[in-house]
């Protein structure tokens, strides 16, 4: 049997359907027989699952293995075991996945291609997942992922809430994410490519289409993002979240990014939810419209916030109160800090119509600097972006 082959080169000469339980192949290793070290080759035939019941995935555990031409279904009441994936249940490093794709809904913490954990040195190239993802799982890998690259590919099923990614799923770690796209609905906190809490990771020439719903999300990363950089990636998908970048971020740098989604709830930005720590935005623009509080750039900022935003732009209208066309205002509970903000505006400018107590860069109450930028659009009504205490911030 294959369980026995563990560092054979095996292929796959026709479809294989799996009725009732199934145990998956290799173990961790210094357990048993150890884990699966060889090559499988699928020749683009496909494995369903038929079991009525959760499986862990074709192989439980590799290392050093390849992995391709795989398609994998599930039928008959067949699911995906809590932080598992269809192909590997994970924590295999120095794997080479390549044209593997899934078609079963994917579970809590899992994966559509690998559950998560320790990926060192593992590669998924072409591959792709069409389930919808559960809370804190990821259309390719799944929750607490690192130092996994994952290349050209690409999920289609909604991405479901506290956290989940389109391509990885919450609290990764330095992973990388290249030319891949996610097109599911972007739900709560999750993010269109990573989900939740991503720390020291990399996202470039990726995109995402879904709709951001609720608040918290963002079309690239998912809220609570710490340092982490977005390189040539966009968001084409109106919503509620941040246009790239979800809530809460901190020391996340967008560079030659862009979003056209318009954003839906107060206090939201085009390329970052509100509250960002620390953001560096370089060469990027935002389309969408703005609510309440928001900004064409970054969403609401909050006391002892800095960032700097250069060579942007955004079009967008913030038509609603108190929003501004680069960064947006400071909440009335923060009005009598003690104003450290230090945004730092360079080279920017933003173009669209600005509401009552708005300002064409900076929203009511904002502080920060800027040089070289100024907005053409209409303000409203009230202090356009000036402060009743001081006037520090900028001004069009």
């Amino acid at each position: 049997t294959v369980a026995i082959c563990l560092s054979r080169s095996i292929v796959q000469t026709a479809d294989i359907r799996i009725d009732g339980p199934w145990t998956a192949i290799g173990t961790a290793a210094g357990i048993g027989n150890g884990p699966f070290i060889g090559t499988y080759d699928g020749q683009g035939h496909s494995i369903t699952f038929n079991t009525g019941n959760a499986v862990k995935g074709i192989f439980l555990r590799t290392s050093g293995a390849t992995i391709k031409n795989l398609q994998i279904d599930a039928i008959g009441g067949s699911s995906l075991d809590t932080s598992s994936g269809w192909l590997i249940k994970g924590s295999s490093p120095n794997t080479t996945v390549d044209n593997v794709s899934s078609s079963g809904d994917i579970s809590l913490e899992s994966g559509g291609i690998i559950g998560g954990g320790d990926l060192t040195g593992t590669t998924i190239r072409n591959s792709s997942s069409s389930g919808s993802i559960d809370a804190q799982g990821g259309g390719i890998v799944g929750a607490v992922a690192s130092k996994v690259t994952v290349i050209g590919s690409h999920s289609s099923g909604s991405i479901g809430a506290m956290g989940a990614g389109g391509i990885v799923g919450s609290e990764a770690s330095r992973v990388t994410v290249i030319g891949s796209y996610s097109t599911g609905t972007i739900y709560n906190s999750s993010g269109g490519i990573v989900g939740a809490f991503a720390g020291l990771s990399t996202v470039t020439n990726s995109f995402s289409t879904g709709v951001v719903v609720n608040s918290a999300g963002g079309g690239i990363l998912g809220s609570n993002a710490g340092p982490s950089t977005v390189t040539d990636s966009f968001a084409t998908g109106a919503g509620c979240g941040g246009g790239l970048i979800g809530v809460a971020s901190s020391s996340v740098t967008v560079e030659r990014s862009y979003s056209m989604g318009s954003t839906g709830c107060a206090g939201q930005g085009g390329l970052f939810g509100g509250y960002a720590t620390n953001p560096i935005v370089t060469d990027s623009f935002a389309y969408g419209n703005i609510d309440q509080g928001g900004g064409g750039i970054l969403g609401r900022t909050t006391s002892g916030q800095s960032g700097v935003v250069s060579n942007s732009y955004s079009t967008g209208n913030q038509l609603f109160n108190l929003a501004g066309g680069i960064y947006g205002q400071m909440p009335v509970d923060n009005l009598f800090s003690n104003g450290t903000e230090s945004v730092i505006i360079t080279n920017t400018y933003s173009t669209g119509t600005i509401g009552f107590s708005g300002g064409g860069i900076g929203g009511f109450e904002a502080r920060g600097t800027m040089s070289n930028s100024y907005s053409t659009g209409s303000i409203g009504g009230g202090t356009a972006g000036e402060s009743k205490r001081r006037r520090r911030q900028p001004r069009s």
